[in-house]
Order: structure tokens, then C-alpha cells, then sequence
């Protein structure tokens, strides 16, 4: 499931769609994931955003509104600032 999660990372998640994908039910897959990798399966999600994200700023210098739009996360600010980051702006 990790190796999905890892190409499918930056598409809109939805358990519902996922455990449709693996055949389990939602609350099965969690827990599942929970107990194979002792992590929860959105903050492991996060972790392979965020280290897309690091990667983008880093490599190609793509402006922080990109990324953000690109990885959904939301506001470039405020992504920013939760992981201790300058908007361009600044």
C-alpha cells in the first residue's frame, strides 16, 4: 500500500476511494496500515507531501503557491509558516 500511496500521493485522497482500490473496508485499511507501518495513514501521506514539497522548493525553485496548489495543501502562508518556511513574499 506504501508503494500506491508513493505514486499516488499528489491526486485528491479519499479513503473510501482507496480501500475500494485494496478491496478492504476503510476501517480495516487504517488499521492495517497502522499496525504495518505504526503510522497513521494521513500523516504518512502528509510526510510524502511535504517531502515533495522540499523537494520542488529545492530543486526547480517552483514559486510556494505551486507547490502548495500542486501538493494540496491549502494557502502558501500558511503552509509556510506551520513548517517554519518564508513565502517568496517575504
Amino acid at each position: 500500500m506504501t508503494g500506491y500511496l508513493e505514486v499516488h500521493f499528489g491526486k485528491p485522497f479519499d479513503l473510501q476511494g482507496l480501500a475500494s482500490y485494496c478491496l478492504v473496508h476503510p476501517a480495516h485499511l487504517s488499521g492495517q496500515f497502522k499496525q504495518e507501518t505504526g503510522r497513521v495513514l494521513t500523516d504518512y501521506l502528509n510526510s510524502l507531501r511535504i517531502r515533495e514539497a522540499k523537494a520542488l522548493l529545492w530543486q526547480d525553485g517552483s514559486p510556494m503557491e505551486e507547490i502548495t496548489s500542486r501538493q494540496r495543501f491549502g494557502e502558501p502562508a500558511y503552509f509556510a509558516r506551520k513548517h517554519g518556511w518564508f513565502t517568496q513574499s517575504q
